[in-house]
């Protein structure tokens, strides 16, 4: 029981290394577009 508990842990750690960096950038291109969609009417401003 110990050692399955102990692969699943392993296993879920090994991958963070590769699920973290793309669910961080998922956040981060949501955060974009919403921010995006937020300025869109000051656009002629900001491009100024």
């Amino acid at each position: 029981m110990k050692t399955s508990v102990a692969g699943i842990w392993a296993a879920l750690a090994a991958s963070a290394c590769c699920i973290g960096p793309v669910l961080f950038s998922l956040i981060g291109a949501g955060t974009l577009s919403a921010a995006a969609v937020r300025l869109e009417p000051y656009r002629p401003w900001l491009l100024g």
